[in-house]
């Protein structure tokens, strides 16, 4: 499992876009500890990469998160 700090680093983006993704129902991490501590997986890498390349072309964060829930 990745810390929340690990993950971002491999995606090149910040904590903060993490919980802000976490709290909007974009992306959630694998686990949430009951003190709030987040991880996730290697796996997870992709869809959050896809997630940031969607972003970059201005698509914004409802329309991402309708189109994952299909």
């Amino acid at each position: 499992m990745l810390k929340i700090s690990e993950m971002a680093k491999l995606a090149d983006t910040t904590r903060r876009t993490l919980i802000f993704y976490d709290e909007k129902d974009v992306f959630k991490p694998a686990r949430k500890t009951s003190t709030g501590y987040r991880y996730y997986t290697y796996d997870q890498l992709y869809d959050l990469m896809f997630i940031r390349g969607l972003r970059s072309l201005d698509i914004p964060l409802d329309k991402i998160k309708k189109n994952k829930e299909h």
